[in-house]
């Protein structure tokens, strides 16, 4: 299930901003623990938030070093959850 939604914001210096919040629920799929025949499975659901192009959260640095992007504010798929990943997305965006 995938909930896509369009937010039109402005950023604090008034410039405006393209929000895109998506509900995401995706499987990934690691082979490095079990092997080809049995990867390891991870069920990822959540918010995936886009402000002008840039996703949210950003990925986070794994255990070993690499880039993990399966990263998402699990908040529940309710118009709610959706304010809440924006707004925490909006906070990140603005920090940088």
């Amino acid at each position: 299930m995938h909930i896509h939604i369009m937010i039109k914001r402005f950023s604090k210096n008034g410039l405006p901003l393209k929000i895109t919040a998506e509900w995401t629920n995706d499987d990934y799929y690691e082979e490095r623990y079990f092997g080809k025949d049995h990867p390891m499975v991870t069920n990822v659901q959540g918010w995936l938030v886009r402000i002008n192009g840039v996703k949210f959260p950003r990925p986070q640095v794994g255990l070993d070093g690499d880039l993990d992007y399966s990263y998402r504010w699990t908040l529940k798929p309710t118009e709610e959850g959706k304010l809440v990943a924006v707004e925490k997305a909006v906070s990140e965006y603005e920090q940088n």
